[in-house]
Formats: structure tokens, C-alpha cells, sequence
């Protein structure tokens, strides 16, 4: 039996639009640029027009550095626009990605700078806190199984902080500490 499409119209009410942005150290850049051509274009920020927010690794930082709220601010005012997010990628880049001596089985980089780095941009902010609902995947190494941070759960089980929910998507055996 073959498929049928839907007839039935989705009402803008019913419509949800979903952001992901896929990780890839600071290749995450790309889809960056993009979202500010977008903000440049429509003169609104990234965090008003969509409501759903996916992204692993440096597209974690990104999502939730969207809807990281601005400290009094009104309701719903993020922190940073894509722009902020660039050059805090940008300006950091070469410190996050810092080199050591590389051995067989040990990561490319170690986490201290990045978790330092995440700390300035993200604060003490938690998920529950954030914008809009933000989805963010972190492997766990000793249960062998992808765990998945969202904000939109029970208030008192997502009081995480953003900035470890993060920095745990980045880390990878061969790139980041665990």
C-alpha cells in the first residue's frame, strides 16, 4: 500500500520550527554565518523565530547561546544575537583548539579551556531558564549510551547548568576529554 500525503492544512498556531545545528569544532561557523544573514534580513533575532533548538557539540553552544536570557531584561530577550556567538567563536578559537602533544588514545585537545571559555558566555545560567525548548545530546562513556538534555522537562529536573550540559556534547573520545 503506498502512502498518501496529509490534505489536512497545518494551522500557523499548530506550526513549530525546529533549529539543528550539527557540531564539527569550528566548522560550526557555517550554518553560523547563515543564521546571521537570516537575523541581518528579517531584523529580528534567531531566538524569535524558531521554537525548537537542537544541536551537538559546538552547535550545542550555539542553540543554547541563543536562548540564554538576558539578566533583567525583559521576558524572553536573549543575551547574545549570531553575531555575538561569532566572535565569541572566533576570538576564542585558537585557545579552545590548542594542541597538545597528541598520543595514541588520549583526545586532541583537553576540555579546561573550553570549559572555562563556557563559563564567560553561559554563566550560571540554567536549562530550565532558557528561551525557547533547546534538545542537546551528550554520549555517556561508561553506560555506552547517548543521554539527551532538555529544557522544557519538569522545572526541578532541568535545573542544570547550560554550560555543563554543553560541554558535555563536545567532548569526544578523540577530540575533547570525556
Amino acid at each position: 500500500m503506498q502512502g498518501k500525503l496529509s490534505s489536512k492544512k497545518v494551522d500557523k498556531a499548530e506550526r513549530v520550527n525546529i533549529l539543528s545545528i550539527d557540531g564539527g569544532g569550528i566548522r560550526v561557523l557555517i550554518p553560523l554565518i547563515v543564521l546571521m544573514e537570516l537575523e541581518m534580513k528579517t531584523g529580528r533575532n534567531i531566538s524569535s523565530m524558531f521554537q525548537m533548538y537542537g544541536g551537538t557539540s559546538f552547535g550545542a553552544i550555539i542553540a543554547a547561546a541563543l536562548n540564554k536570557p538576558k539578566a533583567f531584561a525583559r521576558a524572553g530577550t536573549p543575551d547574545y544575537t549570531t553575531l555575538g556567538v561569532f566572535n565569541f567563536l572566533t576570538e576564542n578559537a585558537k585557545k579552545i583548539f590548542e594542541a597538545r602533544n597528541y598520543v595514541y588514545g588520549q583526545a586532541k585537545h583537553g576540555k579546561e579551556h573550553l570549559g572555562s571559555k563556557l563559563g564567560s558566555l553561559l554563566g550560571g545560567a540554567k536549562m530550565n531558564r532558557l528561551i525557547n525548548t533547546v534538545c542537546i545530546p551528550a554520549f555517556d562513556k561508561l553506560a555506552g549510551e547517548t543521554v539527551w538534555f532538555e529544557n522544557d522537562m519538569a522545572e526541578e529536573d532541568a535545573d542544570w547548568k547550560v554550560a555543563d550540559v554543553v560541554l558535555a556534547s563536545c567532548c569526544a573520545p578523540t577530540f575533547f576529554d570525556s
